[in-house]
């Protein structure tokens, strides 16, 4: 419900600045700051808890190109 109505908004409504803006801050903002967020504890086990039992991995290069992207889009 969280994507659904903003993005509902965004088609739904004619484009204009102000609601470009609001839709940025209610969608955009927080998945990229949870995106941040769980990229980062990711490496953050990867290298403090490498001993931990995962049933998949990721390349690190691709964890801190994602943390790279996030910081990019903030």
């Amino acid at each position: 419900m969280v994507h659904y109505i903003p993005s509902f908004l965004v088609i739904a409504l004619p484009p204009s600045s102000e609601v470009y803006s609001f839709i940025l801050e209610v969608e955009g903002y927080p998945a990229q700051i949870f995106a941040l967020a769980s990229s980062m504890g990711l490496l953050w086990l990867r290298i403090k808890r490498p001993d931990l039992k995962r049933p998949f991995k990721a390349w690190r290069v691709a964890v801190v190109l994602r943390i790279t992207l996030c910081l990019a889009l903030l």
